[in-house]
Formats: structure tokens, C-alpha cells, sequence
């Protein structure tokens, strides 16, 4: 799923070897046997990714008759401890962007009207952030960014008392060592 990664694997390999003394042709075997025991390999991971508000009420300004824009946190927690002297960077994917206003009938009016933003950086629907900006000030890697969604002026076309309008927002995450 995601675009880039590397993993270390480490390999057990198992060697047994039988030495024979004799006039006569012997067979000898030997077992290889390989084992990956990911837990031990695998055990940090992201513990927590929210937006502090996930649930945004999107108000209409009276005065210009748009939406207003909204800002809210993003909140990504992990298992890594700050004394690690591995610190990996993370991915953000952007699977699910969406803004509509439809008439009660199910007619769409508009759709694609808002803009999503992390910590400034535009993010369109199936883009791939690679971040490293882990914060080492707790006792496990965290970080805090900024989620914004600007809306267009669309009020010259859609009636906001008559037309509800809303919108989703997916993210995926995932460490990348």
C-alpha cells in the first residue's frame, strides 16, 4: 500500500552437519531451515491518529454568504521511544478527499470545493506525505501538525439554507524505517 519501504529482516539459519568414518559411501544431509520472527522486528507502531475534532460543523458567513474555513489537529502518537537512535520517518496518504453540496433531491451542485492542507503543505486525494518530524520531548515520538480545509467561494451557485453540503476526509498512516 505504501510507495516506498525497507525493512530489516534477520534470518536464522540452522547448520547440521554429520561426519562418518567408514570404508563405505555414505549419505550425508544437512537441514537449512530459515525463520523471520517479525515481532521482534515489527513492535513499534503508531499508537494514536486522530484529528482532535473529528467532527466538523461547518458555518456559513453571513456576510459574504461562504462557508467558513476550518482548522483542527493532527494528533500522531507512536510506540518508538524517544532515546531511540532509529527515529523513522512516517507517510500520510491522503485516501479519501471529499466535498459536495447536493439538493434533497440527490442533485449534485458542486463537488471539489474545498483544498486540505497539513501544517501549510497542500495534500490532494491519493498523495503520499514522507515526513521526519518526529517531536523527542515526551517519552515516545509524537508529533502535532496543523490540518486546515479552505473552502472556494461557491455561495454565487449553491443556496446553503436550501442545499446541504458535506465532506470526508480519510488519512492513512505508516512508519517508514
Amino acid at each position: 500500500m505504501f510507495n516506498r519501504r525497507s525493512f530489516v529482516y534477520a534470518y536464522s539459519i540452522l547448520l547440521i552437519s554429520t561426519t562418518a568414518y567408514s570404508s563405505q559411501l555414505l549419505t550425508r544431509s544437512v537441514k537449512l531451515s530459515t525463520e523471520i520472527d517479525n515481532n521482534k522486528f515489527f513492535s513499534y507502531r503508531i499508537e494514536r491518529f486522530e484529528f482532535s475534532n473529528n467532527n466538523l460543523v461547518v458555518e456559513v458567513d453571513p456576510r459574504n454568504n461562504q462557508l467558513k474555513n476550518q482548522e483542527t489537529r493532527l494528533i500522531i502518537k507512536t510506540s518508538i521511544p524517544s532515546s531511540s537512535p532509529i527515529v523513522p520517518n512516517y507517510e500520510i496518504i491522503a485516501t479519501n478527499l471529499v466535498s459536495s453540496c447536493k439538493r434533497l433531491n440527490g442533485d449534485e451542485v458542486v463537488n471539489g470545493f474545498a483544498k486540505y492542507y497539513i501544517n501549510g503543505i497542500e495534500i490532494n486525494s491519493t498523495d503520499t506525505m514522507l515526513l521526519d518530524d518526529f517531536y523527542r520531548t515526551d517519552a515516545y515520538l509524537w508529533v502535532d501538525k496543523k490540518f486546515e480545509i479552505i473552502f472556494d467561494s461557491i455561495g454565487s451557485i449553491v443556496d446553503f439554507k436550501n442545499t446541504p453540503c458535506s465532506g470526508e476526509v480519510v488519512l492513512n498512516i505508516g512508519l517508514d524505517f
